[in-house]
């Protein structure tokens, strides 16, 4: 019991970069902007690798066409 509780301590939360998905410790995949829970040192490794950022970035929205399953090409049977 006592190893649970020492690994939920040693959670961080961080804010996903533009552009970056990870996923956290609860096996879920997080987009850019989202916060997810790691491990303290896999915060630091994946802040200096460019996946996390801290929590004053101001996460930017993506340009571009945004492309949905409803807005392309309906097969229609006669």
């Amino acid at each position: 019991m006592a190893a649970a509780g020492t690994a939920a301590a040693s959670l961080a939360e961080a804010v996903v970069a533009n552009g970056r998905t990870v996923i956290g410790a609860d096996g879920k995949k997080k987009g850019p902007g989202e916060t997810v829970k790691l491990s303290a040192t896999e915060v630091a490794s994946l802040t200096t690798l460019g996946f996390l950022v801290d929590g004053n970035a101001v996460v930017k929205k993506q340009t571009g066409p945004h492309i949905s399953v409803a807005a392309g090409p309906a097969v229609r049977i006669a």
